[in-house]
């Protein structure tokens, strides 16, 4: 696989990560120490989620990967689902002087990892067939992870100053239960 294609792949992987920074994203602000210190928690986490993923299922083979098939991509689905359905009531049920709040919890942040980074575990098995280049290709994705994420975060933190954080909510939480579908659609084509 050459470099490009792995940067390809990188890309394509860091989508759903961006997807879910851009969430976490309303109302941050670069000027607020804790913001940063919470928007570099979460890629940090995000990126070597998605770079560990894939050396992970590239050891583990094609052993266990019925069960990863079956089972896995359910999982991250609902969690994708639920959570965005409990966004979008909180942005319903917000009153008025209420601020807005991303869910900055260490617990919330690692299941976000996980639930993006199931695809990349997946492509580890590609790198069955290109052993030299797995862990350079989990730098790269990792890396792409990282800089996607805090560029969505740093994005949406200046997107929420235009526009109503109830909305930016809203939409976030269509976002994550529009990822669990996407993450079911997926698993029905690979059958």
């Amino acid at each position: 696989m050459g470099v490009l294609s792995i940067i390809l792949l990188a890309f394509s992987l860091a989508m759903d990560c961006t997807a879910i920074s851009l969430v976490q994203g309303i109302g941050f602000d670069y000027r607020n120490k804790r913001d940063i210190r919470n928007m570099l928690l979460m890629a940090t986490l995000f990126g070597v989620f998605q770079g560990g993923m894939p050396v992970l299922g590239y050891y583990i083979g094609t052993i266990f990967i019925d069960f990863f098939n079956d089972y896995v991509q359910w999982a991250a689905m609902w969690l994708l689902i639920i959570l965005g359905a409990k966004m979008i009531f909180d942005a319903l049920h917000t009153k008025k002087e209420e601020p807005q709040k991303a869910n900055w919890s260490i617990t919330y942040l690692l299941l976000m990892a996980v639930a993006t980074s199931i695809d990349a575990f997946a492509t580890g098995i590609v790198f069955l067939s290109y052993p030299g280049q797995i862990f350079f290709a989990a730098l790269v994705i990792g890396g792409v992870a990282f800089a996607f994420s805090a560029g969505g975060c740093i994005l949406s933190g200046e997107i929420s100053k235009h526009i109503k954080k109830q909305y930016m909510s809203l939409a976030g939480g269509a976002v994550l239960i529009f990822l669990g579908i996407k993450i079911w659609m997926d698993s029905q084509l690979c059958f």
